[in-house]
């Protein structure tokens, strides 16, 4: 995969505060603000400055094959974004953020819906697909105050995105993602941080298929993990479904001012599955546990030398649960059990090491790092196994310069992976209402190569 992309600051009055928004703007920076952000009492000491950003950007990410079908095989996607961080006194700080993204997904199949690793396995989907246009707008605003050795904070984040295809199937999706996050940070000492936040969340999703052409031969099927479905729900009748989840979340942090710190974080959510068009009913849902924990400390052997060593670590847990109906009495469904039948784990780990080295009123900053995934996913009944694993080696260099009154970036990259997947599958022959049939879908899951580009220009001010 081969990666560009090109910023540039506006042009400031004095040109020690673009060394400033500079050094703001470097990769070790970059990795020390995710551990800020993850609370919202920790952003009071985020900065000692009041910075604004206006930016625009692009992005363009096109695979040979799809490695997740629902996910399509890339993407071209514009966005416009707009972020501010201001003290307001010496005891408050305030932020704040709006971002617009328009993004067309090519070869969507199997999914007529959105966020479907977030919303996965119980889906609606078709055998036809399509390209998937959308547009997302988010919005973010938070506040932290100083009381003695204690920060308080509070965020609210909220994400609205209508998704549509324009020939049929012809879907059209609508999201509503809102969180609301509070936390604690005391100063343990001149350097040192401990704080805790939580949050919780509401997301919902209605997504809706229509047909234009008369003669209507295309099948939807609610999809239960793994190539299988819902038989008794199948059919070019089945035109809307739904996805709801309340959520919350728990986090812990350690900060070292300056340095970095390590965070750790809980998250959990239950995702429902509803079908529109069968008296709403709640089809499956699934359970889903998140562990992440992420560290990041700088060394620094000389004054123009940093060294810094950095990982993420998530496991999430996702355990499926369809429901079964009895006969339906005119468009009622009495529930007359339930059967846990899904499973997957996923481990993802990140590891790189940014070296940065100061050439006068430059950085140039080489960034190695590897991504190991691996999935371990499975039905008990039909017994299907599949087991995935990817390993990535990628490195990225940076550099940036001062000159006069203007800041210049630039960042070039590579990466190269490895794959392998292995599976079993076992039928069966028990039909009982609500079991799910397996189907053989050729390159449902695969590695294939890929490439990306992306481009930023910012106005900072």
């Amino acid at each position: 995969m081969a990666m560009l992309c090109a910023w540039a600051a506006a042009r400031a009055q004095v040109s020690p505060l673009l060394i400033d928004i500079q050094q703001r703007l470097l990769p070790t920076a970059a990795e020390r603000r995710e551990i800020y952000v993850s609370s919202p009492a920790a952003m009071w000491h985020l900065d000692t400055l009041s910075l604004a950003r206006f930016g625009v950007g692009f992005d363009y990410l096109n695979a040979d094959e799809a490695q997740i079908v629902q996910d399509g095989t890339g993407h071209t996607a514009f966005g416009v974004e707009a972020e501010a961080y201001k003290r307001l006194d010496a005891k408050i700080v305030a932020w704040g953020g709006a971002w617009y993204a328009s993004t067309a997904r090519r070869n969507v199949r199997w999914a007529d819906c959105i966020d479907y690793d977030y919303v996965a396995p119980y889906v609606l989907g078709d055998e036809k697909g399509g390209d998937l246009r959308s547009n997302r707008y988010k919005f973010r605003g938070g506040v932290a105050t100083k009381i003695a050795a204690w920060t308080l904070g509070a965020q609210l984040d909220y994400r609205g995105e209508i998704a549509y295809r324009n020939v049929d199937p012809r879907v059209k999706a609508i999201v509503s993602d809102l969180r609301v996050t509070v936390g604690a940070v005391r100063s343990m000492s001149d350097r040192w941080l401990a704080g805790v936040s939580a949050s919780i969340s509401r997301y919902d999703q209605n997504c809706d298929i229509d047909f234009y052409n008369p003669i209507n031969d295309i099948n939807t099927l609610p999809l239960t993990g793994l190539g299988t479905w819902y038989q008794r729900f199948a059919g070019n009748t089945n035109k809307g479904s739904g996805h709801e989840a309340m959520g919350w979340s728990v986090s812990a942090q350690a900060i070292s001012l300056g340095d970095g710190g390590v965070s750790i974080a809980y998250n959990r959510y239950r995702m429902h599955q509803r079908l529109r068009d069968f008296n709403n009913i709640v089809l499956g849902y699934a359970d889903n546990d998140i562990f992440t924990a992420r560290a990041c400390y700088a060394w620094r052997p000389s004054s123009s030398l940093a060294v810094m060593p950095a990982m993420v670590c998530a496991l999430r847990r996702r355990h499926g649960t369809e429901n079964l109906f009895g006969q339906a009495v005119g468009n009622s469904y009495d529930k007359i059990g339930a059967r846990p039948n899904y499973r997957h784990d996923r481990l993802a780990v990140e590891a790189s090491c940014h070296v940065q080295a100061a050439i006068g009123g430059s950085y140039l900053t080489f960034s190695p790092g590897c991504v190991y995934l691996s999935d371990d996913e499975s039905l008990a009944d039909p017994q299907i196994e599949n087991n995935s694993h990817l390993a990535e080696a990628e490195l990225d260099i940076r550099f940036s310069r001062v000159t006069g009154k203007w800041l210049w970036g630039a960042l070039v990259g590579g990466t190269a992976s490895g794959h392998s997947q292995s599976g079993s599958v076992g039928l069966n022959a028990a039909r009982l209402v609500g079991s799910v049939i397996f189907k053989a879908e050729a390159g449902w899951l695969g590695a294939k190569r890929h490439n990306q580009a992306f481009a930023t220009i910012s106005l900072i001010f």
